[in-house]
């Protein structure tokens, strides 16, 4: 009789050391991690969007806000940004925020062109390679080419300006639409008419405004082996004297 107590009670303190393992391992951690209520949450692209697309829904996810500022700048739900237009390329997995969409005041009513911007066609016929590798919201520089040979002369016409989006060829002709300011698309479309058009890629963080000289065959040919650096001017005096963007 003895014996048979001794064993329901082992069997007994077996039966609740593995009961609060069980509790410890599983049900706790369950209760805690339901009792903690998820941290605010953003919208962000879920693929990389470009300028003048409208939102739909599978464009956009949300996730936990990493950080109080993507919440306070950001979008909370996906039905707040559906159907807006996209005015600034967004790259998959970045927080949406004001500043990518269109909104009054900002954009008009259609295609996506910023209100004191014009937005036109450059025809380039040295760039080929380049144009293809383009993309909406990137920058590029302006160079514009006159003469052949040792006669052949090169100036930039205008820096820092923003790609709005890169047409299919037509006639065999490459083309890419760009976005300035009005006395910008002045000179860029008698730069377009005069001569032929080079472009130059700029890394996205490269922000400066130089004054470069006109670059001819004869100029490289007697420069000396150690080239000098442009001078960087403001911008209002780099468009006033002649090429340059800010």
């Amino acid at each position: 009789m003895k014996s048979l107590v001794s064993l329901f009670a082992v069997a007994f303190v077996v039966a609740l050391i593995a009961t609060g393992m069980f509790y410890g391992l599983f049900i706790a951690p369950a209760r805690g991690s339901a009792g903690t209520p998820p941290g605010p949450t953003i919208v962000v692209a879920a693929r990389n969007l470009e300028r003048n697309h409208v939102l739909a829904p599978e464009d956009v996810k949300t996730i936990t806000a990493p950080d109080a500022s993507s919440v306070e700048e950001g979008f909370r739900q996906p039905r707040e940004v559906v159907g807006a237009t996209v005015v600034e390329p967004v790259q998959a997995g970045e927080p949406l925020r004001q500043t990518h969409l269109a909104a009054a005041g900002r954009t008009t009513e259609v295609g996506g062109v910023p209100v004191g911007m014009r937005a036109l066609t450059l025809h380039v016929t040295d760039s080929d390679g380049l144009v293809a590798m383009l993309r909406p919201g990137q920058r590029v520089d302006v160079q514009l080419v006159t003469g052949s040979g040792m006669e052949a002369r090169l100036r930039t016409v205008l820096e820092n300006v923003e790609i709005f989006n890169v047409p299919s060829p037509s006639n065999g002709r490459l083309a890419v639409n760009v976005l300035a300011r009005p006395d910008e698309a002045e000179l860029l479309g008698l730069a377009d008419s005069a001569a032929r058009l080079r472009l130059a890629l700029r890394n996205p963080k490269d922000k400066s405004v130089v004054s470069r000289p006109t670059v001819t065959v004869s100029s490289m040919l007697n420069a000396p082996h150690a080239a000098t650096a442009p001078t960087e001017r403001p911008a209002a005096e780099v468009v006033r004297g002649s090429p340059g963007r800010h």
